[in-house]
C-alpha cells in the first residue's frame, strides 16, 4: 500500500509542478494576457472547487475510492486535449473549467487514501508524501528543461504524457483491498460533521493559508524572471521550496507528536506572512530566492498538521468528504477569489499583490484559540464523533 500510494503521488505531483507552476507561463507564451490568464485559471479554480467539494464526495458514495482514482486520469487526458488547438479566451475558459472539474479531483482522493492507511498503520503519512514532493521537484525540472529547448507548448504535452502514465499505474493492484474500497457517509453525517466547531476553524485557517499562496502558485515563476532569472534558474528557485517540503516531511514522525495541531498551524501562516511580504520587497533574485526554503513551514507542515487532524478527530468514512471541503475551499474557491486579485493588481503593483497574500494568511491566527482544534490524544489517534 505504502508503494502503490507513494508512486502515485509522485507521478501526480509530478504532473502537477507543470499544472500549477507553469500553466501560466503556458498561456502566456500563446500570447494571452495576465488578465485572461488569472480568468483561465480562475475558472479552473472554481470548478475544482465545485468537483472537489460535491461531486467527488457524491461520487464516492456510489463508487469506491479505486474507482475514481482509475477514472479520473483518463477524463484529465481528454480535457487537456482541449488546449491543444489555439482559440478564443472563451475555448479557453472552456478548457480550464472542463480540467478543473476532472485532473484535481485525483488529490484529495489520494490524500483520502493515504490518511485512512496511516490511520490504520499502513503507512507513515510525511515519509510517503515525501515521495509525492519529489516527484514535484523532478517535474518542476523537466518543465524548465522543456521550456527551455522547445518552449512553452511543450509544457502541454509533457502534462498529458503524465495524466496517461498516472493512469496506466492506477491499473496495478494496491496491495490492500479495504482502504481502496473506502465509501463516503451519508449526507446526515456530513451535516452533523461540519457544525462541529473544530472542522470549521480548520476548514477557515487552510482556506486563509492556502489563498495567500495563490499569487506566488500563478506568477511565482513570473516574478523570478522579471528579478533576471532565466528558465532553468527559475525552475532551480522553484525546487528550493519542495526541497524545504522534503526536509519538513522527513523529519515530521520526529517533531508532530510533540507539537499541536494549532502551534504548527500558527508556525504557518506567520511564515507565509513573512515569505510574501519579503518577495514582494525583494529588488534583487538572492532576496527572493531566500524566500523559498519557508515553504516548508508555509506548506509542509501545515499539511502534517490536517492529516494529524483528520486521524483524531474525523472518522474515516467522512475523511473524504472533508477533504474534499479543503480542496474545494482553500485550493479552490479561496485561491480562485485571490488567484483573481493577484491578476487584476499584478500590473499595478507587484509589492500591494504579496502584501494582499500576507495579509490573508494573518487573518487566519484569531480563529487559533488555545482550545479551537482540541487537543492531542498522544501517540494513538482518537477519532470524535
Amino acid at each position: 500500500m505504502r508503494t502503490w500510494i507513494g508512486g502515485q503521488m509522485f507521478l501526480f505531483l509530478l504532473s502537477w509542478a507543470i499544472y500549477q507552476s507553469y500553466w501560466a507561463v503556458f498561456l502566456l507564451g500563446r500570447g494571452v494576457s495576465p488578465q485572461d490568464v488569472g480568468l483561465a485559471v480562475t475558472a479552473g479554480l472554481l470548478a475544482r472547487s465545485v468537483s472537489v467539494a460535491v461531486l467527488f464526495p457524491l461520487a464516492n458514495r456510489s463508487a469506491d475510492l479505486l474507482t475514481i482514482l482509475r477514472v479520473l486520469p483518463w477524463l484529465a487526458v481528454a480535457c487537456a486535449a482541449v488546449f491543444l488547438p489555439h482559440g478564443s479566451v472563451g475555448l479557453l475558459v472552456v478548457a480550464a473549467v472542463a480540467l478543473g472539474m476532472t485532473y484535481p479531483v485525483i488529490q484529495p482522493a489520494l490524500e483520502t487514501m493515504a490518511t485512512l492507511a496511516a490511520a490504520r498503520g499502513l503507512l507513515s503519512y510525511g515519509p510517503t508524501r515525501l515521495l509525492g514532493t519529489l516527484g514535484f521537484v523532478v517535474g518542476t525540472f523537466v518543465a524548465g528543461g522543456l521550456l527551455t529547448v522547445w518552449g512553452s507548448e511543450a509544457l502541454l504535452w509533457a502534462f498529458i504524457v503524465a495524466c496517461v502514465l498516472i493512469g496506466a499505474l492506477m491499473l496495478l493492484p494496491t496491495g490492500e483491498t479495504a482502504v481502496g474500497g473506502q465509501r463516503s457517509g451519508s449526507g446526515r453525517d456530513w451535516a452533523a460533521l461540519f457544525r462541529r466547531r473544530r472542522v470549521v476553524v480548520m476548514l477557515l485557517v487552510m482556506t486563509a493559508l492556502h489563498a495567500s499562496h495563490a499569487a506566488y502558485y500563478t506568477f511565482g515563476a513570473v516574478r523570478f524572471a522579471e528579478l533576471g532569472a532565466s528558465p532553468t534558474v527559475v525552475s532551480a528557485l522553484l525546487v528550493l521550496a519542495p526541497a524545504a517540503e522534503i526536509v519538513v516531511l522527513w523529519l515530521a514522525p520526529r517533531f508532530e507528536l510533540g507539537l499541536s495541531v494549532r502551534l504548527m498551524l500558527v508556525i504557518a501562516l506567520v511564515a507565509a506572512a513573512v515569505r510574501w511580504l519579503v518577495l514582494g520587497l525583494a529588488g534583487s533574485l538572492v532576496v527572493a530566492a531566500l524566500t523559498q526554503p519557508l515553504h516548508g513551514l508555509t506548506f509542509a507542515i501545515a499539511q502534517v498538521a490536517f492529516v494529524r487532524f483528520l486521524t483524531e478527530q474525523v472518522p474515516p468514512e467522512l475523511t473524504g468528504a472533508v477533504q474534499g471541503m479543503v480542496m474545494a475551499l482553500a485550493l479552490g474557491l479561496g485561491t480562485a477569489v485571490m488567484t483573481a486579485v493577484a491578476g487584476v493588481l499584478w500590473d499595478r503593483s507587484v509589492l500591494v499583490v504579496f502584501a494582499v497574500m500576507a495579509a490573508v494568511a494573518l487573518a487566519g491566527l484569531p480563529l487559533l484559540t488555545d482550545r479551537a482544534l482540541g487537543r492531542s490524544r498522544g501517540n494513538v489517534p482518537a477519532r470524535g464523533r
